[in-house]
């Protein structure tokens, strides 16, 4: 009887010691798919802050040359008004 009980020990052990392997197994593949999900996360923000900034900037340009554009003929329209001001003055 006292055979069978080492035997019984043993059987445990090599499974406790088959399942720390397999959760050392786990835990090694775990880790592996965690960084590259970090990297693929940090890519991910990475495309995410150039594209608005792209955007950004993109629209900052857009706005200046529709302003650039619009200002002179403004400054030109006030001139003429101005000076028809004047005309009507002197007038």
């Amino acid at each position: 009887m006292n055979h069978k009980k080492e035997k019984k020990k043993t059987r445990l052990g090599l499974g406790v010691v088959v399942v720390v392997v397999a959760a050392a197994a786990v835990a090694a593949v775990a880790i592996e798919v965690a960084a590259r999900l970090v990297v693929v996360v940090v890519v991910v923000v990475v495309v995410v802050v150039v594209v608005v900034v792209v955007v950004v900037v993109v629209a900052v340009v857009v706005e200046v040359v529709v302003v650039v554009k619009r200002r002179p003929n403004f400054f030109y329209r006030k001139e003429i008004f101005c000076r028809f001001q004047r005309e009507e003055e002197e007038i």
